[in-house]
């Protein structure tokens, strides 16, 4: 399902205020959906080339979470 028809299904049908729509875990949303709609839709698996854009635009950080500084000096 497009994030669109997933905002507009939760936000407009269910009438979700915004932060409790971003808590929903995917099993909870479509639990949801299959509770409205009667049916259960297929969440469609990313493609190589969508998740070739997302690893593009949210590279892995470069440097390792150990070797990082610490806000608070521990």
């Amino acid at each position: 399902m497009p994030w669109p028809d997933m905002l507009a299904f939760g936000l407009g049908i269910l009438a979700l205020p915004p932060d409790a729509f971003w808590r929903l875990t995917l099993p909870e949303f479509l639990a949801a959906l299959e509770a409205r709609t009667g049916r259960r839709r297929a969440v469609s698996p990313l493609g190589r080339a969508e998740f070739a854009a997302l690893m593009a635009r949210f590279p892995d950080d470069s440097v390792p979470i150990a070797a990082r500084s610490h806000p608070h000096g521990a």
